[in-house]
């Protein structure tokens, strides 16, 4: 953990648990750093607190592995069991999992059902695809491609939009305006000062400069809002 820069870095999996637990590389044999929110980092300080004075009241026995997660004395139940231990991969997975789910009242899913809700939560919000893969850990952003396709949005309307930009001159000014600022109702003057934005992720809308045909085709796309013009600062 490095609270400092806010990231975890993985370097190894537990291949073999038990009372002299096994570790090795991982499957791309080379470590992986993933970032973490604000909100996360502060959950771990708490819990790197907890486990602090867990290790300083039982330092005798506590066998410290280096682990952001091992065993507490809610974990230990065999002769064989130990704290500072690897967590049971079947424990974690179901019994303590199966609570948290219950507490939250959601549906059901697997532990490893968590990645993919990750991954797909992500892409639909707009995350690129590579920085996705990144967090993952796939080889490539193609395993990303393959997985996670169904859930990748659509950009046929910016394709659109381009291709409008190089055969009629319809042009992306670029600006980002605040949601709702300025915003009215749409004319159907097709007055050639008439402009549409695009919202984007964020709640941003993005302006786009339009003749009287592109901004009537425009117009009959939902995902389009239309204002009369306002001031906007020179292009560089």
């Amino acid at each position: 953990m490095d609270f400092a820069r806010a990231t975890l870095t993985i370097s190894r999996q537990l291949l073999k648990p038990g009372r002299e637990p096994v570790f090795g590389s991982l499957k791309r044999e080379r470590p992986r750093v993933v970032d973490l929110a604000p909100e996360t980092v502060a959950r771990l300080k708490t819990h790197r607190r907890t486990q602090a004075e867990l290790k300083l009241r039982n330092r005798t026995v506590y066998h410290d592995l280096g682990l952001v997660f091992a065993k507490e004395w809610g974990d230990l139940y065999g002769r064989e069991d130990s704290l500072g231990l690897p967590l049971q991969s079947n424990n974690l997975g179901q019994r303590e999992y199966a609570r948290v789910i219950t507490a939250a009242g959601v549906k059901r899913i697997t532990f490893h059902g968590l990645r993919h809700t990750s991954a797909t939560l992500l892409l639909i919000d707009g995350e690129p695809v590579h920085v996705v893969s990144a967090r993952l850990g796939h080889k490539d952003i193609t395993t990303t491609l393959r997985i996670y396709a169904h859930v990748l949005p659509t950009h046929g309307q910016a394709a659109a939009l381009r291709l409008s930009g190089v055969l009629y001159g319809v042009r992306d000014q670029s600006v980002i305006n605040p949601k709702g600022e300025g915003v009215e109702t749409p004319t159907k003057s097709g007055d050639s000062d008439d402009w549409c934005g695009r919202e984007d992720s964020t709640g941003l809308v993005r302006r786009v400069s339009a003749g009287p045909a592109e901004a009537r085709f425009l117009r009959e796309s939902p995902r389009f809002v239309f204002s009369r013009p306002v001031p906007f600062p020179p292009r560089r």
